[in-house]
């Protein structure tokens, strides 16, 4: 029977759930809705009012890569020129570069990011960034830097030229502006900037927070956000979220000048350190060259020769020509010993022949012989119509044989005189002979000594083209990233959206007091009316009894 009527009641309930029955039970509490509407929306309002929005900024960039095209195909016209090839790069390792450690830190020390300014407001502090009247220079001591943890000191302004100093809400005392400050924490100086003129006349409290510079650097790399924009570009995006858009900015840009910087200085080491080589290595290769041209000198000085080559080819030819009148020498003299035979067995009229002397004998013996013949000549047409005891023939005789005597003396002579020079001739030959001698071994020394001095020569000017490469290279250095935007901040901030700040808000708003309302009827177990008596019970129902809040009724 139980079993009866908890089914039934069950049956009961879900085909007696009324939707308009559930609809008022909520708006019965309208009021507790628009309340808490109206809370969290205040609420929304004043988180959006004094919560920090955040602004992101961005730069595009195109970076070298040898795969999909890029900076490198901008100098391929001086690529023959040799040393502007470099090492390749591609899109990935370059991306990971850029988001590097150290990348990081450097752009943190060059802005100085590590030191915040504040301004405290009455309820909101603000950021001053680039426009903070004061520059705040801090040299922690060696605890502080081993501690890693940020120190917030409290500059007041007193007059145009003082300032008041606090550190954790202690104060140090009233110093000068540009004066170093040894305190327990560290070394201060604290100068004035192009914004402080601006605030003379105003007394201003910033709070300098000074944080170590790994932390700031690991806040910002981790908000750095690099990544290809396709595969089949090199075109890279730099994204960095930050409550300052100014700051966010000259960190983007700062992080690429950087990145261009030093990939500049690391292909330049390469084409100073070649350099600095080349240097030296002329210094030194001008002095062997200096040395191999004082040895040419030297060998050409010791064997009196200017141009060794040319010398040889002329000392041939004269050796040539020393031959030939040496030839000449000694036909001569046989010419001239066979005509003194011949003249010694010669009749009286026997002719002597003219044409054996060679035009540049003596020409002494040569008209001698011409006038004997022609005595001769006449003598034997004398002699043919007269007899040996004519006087004209025998006073001929005498006269033909005077003439013999002189042509003899004169071939004497000319004998004498070829004998002289056949000796000059073979002393002149043994020098001859000796200097050629010497020939072999002359240019075999030269050609060694010459060979050097090429070898020096080729060197010294492969290494002046090479330094002339090298400083063209220095010129002409690429960068590995061309900006192809700046950085650009948005003006409408990312964080905290208002759309999505007041919509959750009013979320919450229903969400809270619908609930409340579901819990406590949940949790409600009193029977209000004769309905939940029927839901739950299959009994039959007699009456309901009604109850008065006033005794009048």
């Amino acid at each position: 029977m139980n079993t009866y009527t908890d089914s039934s009641s069950q049956e009961n309930q879900e085909s007696d759930f009324n939707i308009r029955e559930q609809v008022e039970k909520y708006l019965i509490h309208w009021k507790w809705f628009a309340v808490a509407v109206f809370a969290t929306l205040l609420l929304a309002f004043l988180y959006l009012r004094y919560a920090t929005p955040l602004y992101s900024a961005s730069t595009t960039i195109l970076v070298k890569d040898d795969k999909k095209g890029g900076l490198s195909t901008e100098l391929s016209a001086l690529s023959d020129l040799g040393g502007l090839g470099g090492a390749k790069s591609n899109v990935d390792n370059e991306i990971e570069i850029l988001k590097s450690r150290t990348l990081v830190e450097n752009t943190v020390e060059k802005l100085k990011l590590n030191v915040a300014y504040v301004m405290q407001g009455r309820v909101k502090s603000a950021e001053l960034y680039t426009a903070s009247p004061i520059d705040f220079i801090y040299l922690p001591n060696k605890e502080i830097v081993e501690n890693n943890n940020s120190e917030t000191f409290t500059v007041t302004s007193v007059s145009a030229a003082t300032f008041k100093l606090a550190y954790l809400e202690k104060e140090l005392g009233v110093f000068k502006y540009n004066t170093i400050i040894d305190t327990k924490v560290g070394k201060i100086s604290v100068t004035k900037t192009i914004f402080a003129a601006e605030k003379d006349n105003q007394e201003f409290e910033i709070e300098c927070i000074y944080s170590p510079v790994a932390k700031i650097t690991a806040a910002f790399k981790n908000k750095l956000v690099v990544s290809s924009l396709s595969k089949t570009s090199s075109v890279v995006s730099l994204s960095v979220v930050d409550a300052v858009p100014a700051r966010a900015e000259d960190f983007l840009n700062t992080l690429v000048a950087l990145y261009n910087q030093n990939a500049i200085e690391d292909k330049n080491l390469v084409a100073e350190k070649t350099s600095d080589f080349i240097s030296q290595r002329l210094e030194f290769i001008t002095n062997e060259l200096t040395d191999v041209e004082k040895d040419v000198e030297g060998f050409k000085n010791q064997n009196s020769l200017t141009d060794i080559e040319s010398e040889t080819k002329l000392f041939l030819e004269n050796a040539s020509d020393y031959e030939k009148q040496k030839i000449e020498t000694e036909i001569q003299m046989n010419v001239v010993a066979s005509m003194v035979q011949f003249l010694n067995s010669s009749k009286p009229d026997d002719l002597i022949p003219t044409n054996l002397l060679s035009s540049g004998a003596n020409s002494e013996a040569g008209s001698l012989i011409g006038e004997y013949n022609k005595m001769v000549i006449e003598r034997n047409r004398i002699a043919a119509g007269a007899t040996p005891e004519n006087p004209v023939v025998q006073n001929a005789d005498k006269r033909i044989n005077a003439l013999k005597a002189n042509i003899a003396q004169s071939l004497s002579r000319m004998q004498s005189s070829l004998s002289i020079k056949k000796r000059n001739l073979d002393r002149e030959g043994a020098a001859i002979g000796g200097r050629k001698s010497q020939v072999p071994r002359l240019e075999r020394e030269f050609r060694i000594i010459d060979r050097q001095q090429k070898v020096k020569e080729a060197l010294y000017l492969y290494l002046l083209q090479k330094r002339e490469e090298t400083a063209l290279t220095l010129a002409a250095t690429e960068q590995s990233a061309k900006v192809i935007d700046s950085g650009l901040s948005s003006d409408i901030p990312v964080s905290p959206k208002k759309m999505i700040v007041y919509l959750g808000a009013l979320m919450a708003g229903l969400l809270i007091p619908f609930a409340l309302i579901y819990v406590a009827d949940l949790l409600n177990t009193k029977i209000k009316n004769r309905g939940d008596i029927e839901k739950r019970l299959n009994i039959p129902f007699l009456g309901d009894v009604p109850r008065s809040e006033s005794h009048e009724e």
